[in-house]
This record gives C-alpha cells, sequence and structure tokens, in this order.
C-alpha cells in the first residue's frame, strides 16, 4: 500500500511539473523537490530532469521581463506608462480645488462655495525629442474648456519649441501653476492677464532657450482657443526673461522682466471700413474669487492697442522665500483720445515652518511641487507654511464708473499635508477708492479656504 501511494505522489508531482513547465507559469520549488528524493518518491534522474526544468522556466521568465517594452509606474504625479528605452511616455494627472468664501461686510460679495479648478491631463514623449500636452477644465458648469494644448521639440540643446495653446510669457506669477502658489488666489495684477481679452494662455508659437544662469521664452500668439468670432482675429507677441543670481540647492535668487504687445484689430486682413475693436476691459475680484467684481475699468476704453511691461523678483533662502512684481498697461486709443496707462504690484513673503522650501525649476523659469519632508500617512505631519502679501491695483487714469484703485492685505496659512494634498486658508482685506461713488461697500474682509489634491 505504501508503495502504491508513493507510487501516486510521484505520479502527481509529475503531473504538476509537467504543467507548469509547459506553462512556464511558476517554477518548481527546488527545496521540495529535493524532499520527494530523499523520501523515495522521485528518483534521482527524475530529480535531475525537474531541476532542468525549473532552470529553463527561470530562465525564460528572466528573458520576457527584459524582453518588457514598457513599463507602467505610478506615483505623486500620476499614472504613467513608458518605454523602456525613455523615448515613449504617455501619462495621466490632474487637480481638483474645491473652495469656499465668506465676506463681511456683505452686502455685494456673496458668501460661497465652487469647483475652483476641476482639470484632467494627459501628457508625454514622443521618440525622444517630442513632448506633448492636453489639459480639459471642467470647473464651469456644462462647459469644458481646454486649458493646455501643445506639441514641443526639445531636440536642441537648452531650447524647446512649442506650438499650440500655451501660456503666454507674460508675468512671474502667471506662469507659476495654480497649485504651487503661496496664495489661494494670484495677486491683483493679473488682472492684467486673466481676461476674456487679453488671456493667459493664447494660440501661438513660442521659443524657449535656458541654462544654469538664464531663461527666457518669447512667441507669437492668435487668441485663446476657447473663443470665437471677434475674439480669435486680434494677434501679439509677449516675451519673459530672467538671470538666476544664485541658484543653489538650498538658496535662489533671480530678477527678471517680461513684455506684452497686442493689436486689438479683430480682422487685420479686412478694409479699413470693415474693421472693429475688441472690447477690452480690466477687472478683478478681491482676491476672494467668489466675491465677484471688486473694480472694474468698463469696456469703454476706445483702444487700439495695448503695451504691458512687467518686472520681477523672486528667491528663497531655506525655508525663506518671497518674490514681487510690477506691471504697467499702456493703452493707445482711437480718434486721438488719451492714451490710459494703468498699473499694479505686489510683494509676498512666506515661511515653512517645518523646515522645507520652494521648489525652483530652472528649465521652466517656475516654481514646482513643495517637496514634503514628512508626509501624513507616513508618520509625519506634512509641511507647514506661513505668508503675508500686500498688492495694490491702479485703474483711476480715466473717469469711468467703477475704477479707482484697491489696496489688498493676504494672510496665508497652508498644510501641505502630503506631496500630493494641500489645506489652504486665507484672509483678505480689500480696501478700495473708486472714481465714482456708485457702489456701496469701501472694503470688504473675506475668509477662503481650498481642499486641493492634485496628481
Amino acid at each position: 500500500m505504501s508503495k502504491q501511494i508513493t507510487r501516486a505522489v510521484s505520479l502527481v508531482v509529475l503531473g504538476v511539473a509537467a504543467v507548469l513547465g509547459s506553462t512556464q507559469a511558476v517554477a518548481v520549488d527546488q527545496d521540495l523537490l529535493k524532499i520527494l528524493r530523499e523520501n523515495g518518491a522521485i528518483t534521482q534522474k527524475q530529480f535531475e530532469q525537474l531541476t532542468e526544468k525549473k532552470v529553463a522556466s527561470d530562465a525564460s521568465v528572466i528573458s520576457a521581463v527584459k524582453d518588457t517594452q514598457y513599463k507602467i509606474s505610478t506615483g505623486k504625479k500620476g499614472m504613467s506608462i513608458k518605454s523602456t528605452d525613455g523615448a515613449y511616455e504617455f501619462a495621466v494627472g490632474g487637480r481638483v480645488q474645491t473652495d469656499v468664501n465668506f465676506f463681511f461686510p456683505n452686502s455685494e460679495a456673496g458668501n460661497g462655495m465652487e469647483a475652483r479648478r476641476v482639470r484632467l491631463k494627459g501628457y508625454g514623449k514622443l521618440a525622444h525629442d517630442w513632448k506633448y500636452k492636453a489639459e480639459i477644465d471642467f470647473s464651469e458648469y456644462s462647459k469644458i474648456d481646454l486649458t493646455d494644448g501643445w506639441l514641443a521639440y526639445t531636440g536642441f540643446d537648452n531650447v524647446t519649441i512649442k506650438v499650440g495653446h500655451q501660456k503666454v510669457p507674460f508675468s512671474f506669477q502667471s506662469e507659476n501653476s495654480s497649485n504651487w502658489q503661496t496664495f489661494q488666489e494670484r495677486a491683483q495684477t493679473d488682472a492684467f492677464i486673466d481676461t476674456p481679452y487679453l488671456g493667459r494662455r493664447r494660440m501661438g508659437l513660442t521659443v524657449a532657450y535656458d541654462n544654469d544662469l538664464f531663461y527666457g521664452r518669447v512667441g507669437a500668439f492668435a487668441a485663446g482657443i476657447n473663443e470665437d468670432g471677434e475674439f480669435n482675429q486680434s494677434f501679439g507677441t509677449a516675451a519673459r526673461g530672467l538671470v538666476s543670481l544664485v541658484n543653489d540647492k538650498d538658496q535662489h535668487f533671480h530678477v527678471g522682466g517680461s513684455v506684452h504687445y497686442r493689436d486689438m484689430d479683430d480682422n487685420p486682413s479686412g478694409t479699413a471700413a470693415s474693421k472693429d475693436k475688441v472690447e477690452l476691459r480690466f477687472k478683478y475680484h478681491p482676491e476672494a474669487h467668489i466675491g465677484g467684481t471688486w473694480i472694474d475699468s468698463g469696456s469703454d476704453l476706445s483702444e487700439d492697442s495695448i503695451l504691458a511691461a512687467n518686472a520681477e523678483i523672486a528667491g528663497y533662502l531655506g525655508p525663506l522665500h518671497g518674490q514681487a512684481e510690477f506691471t504697467t498697461m499702456n493703452v493707445e486709443r482711437t480718434g486721438g483720445l488719451t492714451d490710459l496707462n494703468f498699473y499694479s504690484y505686489y510683494a509676498e513673503v512666506g515661511y515653512f515652518l517645518t523646515g522645507e522650501q520652494m521648489n525652483w525649476k530652472q528649465s521652466a523659469g517656475q516654481w514646482k511641487r513643495v517637496k514634503v519632508g514628512h508626509e501624513v500617512g507616513n508618520g509625519g505631519i506634512g509641511a507647514w507654511e506661513v505668508a503675508a502679501r500686500y498688492s495694490h491695483l491702479d485703474l483711476s487714469d480715466g473717469n469711468f464708473d467703477d475704477a479707482g484703485r484697491t489696496n489688498n492685505w493676504t494672510a496665508a496659512l497652508n498644510w501641505w499635508a502630503t506631496n500630493n494634498v494641500a489645506l489652504r486658508l486665507n484672509y483678505v482685506f480689500s480696501d478700495r477708492d473708486l472714481v465714482t461713488d456708485t457702489l456701496k461697500d469701501d472694503f470688504v474682509h473675506a475668509l477662503t479656504a481650498r481642499a486641493q489634491v492634485v496628481f
């Protein structure tokens, strides 16, 4: 009976080994084979045959792994599929920013909650030297907007040529991503950029160059891809450059500037009689988005063209960081009207209580993702940051209803819980001095908060 049991066990083991060997799914464990041999369940010859199959199976598995053409990875930047030679890559990422704003007194600005940004993007690389990105925003109800949609060539040393819907190279805070900015909203200088008539992003062609000392980008632009009709015909140029005077691991300081010119004719190829003008307008919220329009130049500017100029400084020393910008906007007018000159500036300073520091990327001329030293969920408390900012916007050159000057003071507390999750709390006090006293409140307090996830 014992011999029959031994023979049966041997047949089962040999059968399993044959199946595993033929499918190359799992190699037979060599320790088990030794035990079977020592117990007399298999002969020495059978042991050697099964061992040879195991070695062949392991070699096949190793060969298959080596021959794999791509690898899939997930991390703080989302999910990516990349070829083993690095020539091709496709990645998926996005962001969700949920805001709540409270205002007091509240006669004009309404309290509320909104999806500030909800974006999904696909980006990657083609044949080593080509990069691409397509990103859409779902934050506006029943509307989908394309934010980025471009193709870039990087085959020349330190040079990037990009065509498509992309950011206009003007203003440091505008070029920085909202993901990594210190405050919940950009400073009032953004009134000269984030408008339907000039815009943060435009269809265009840009060329960028960078080295350890210098970064610059210049381009020519039409209108935004989300616009049509008259807004899609005006053309402009813009350029931004900076010099990094200090650029080490623990410290950075740069100075720079940018210019933006735009012809506001909506049909440059038409006859003079057929040319109409795009209505230019500058307005801004009290650095709290749900508050709506707080200051407004109106649309009766009789513009022919605009020329904007900007100066910037920024840097960090360990956990201490700061930046400032000054922007002027000159509006050339039609019909012999006097040109208009508006301006805005801001200065901010911040400090990481937990020792982190800003993340500067020289090749992009931007701040990037804050690198959290000890993430929540991995035994840490995240990165804690405090900051303060003052900003000023002057639209008083001209007797326009609701135009004037505003002064904003903002205090911020940021908790970067992980490399992907952040919670923000801002207090804003905004004081305005209007050309005409048609609006009721001359000041407003705002308490704003944001929950943000970036992947």
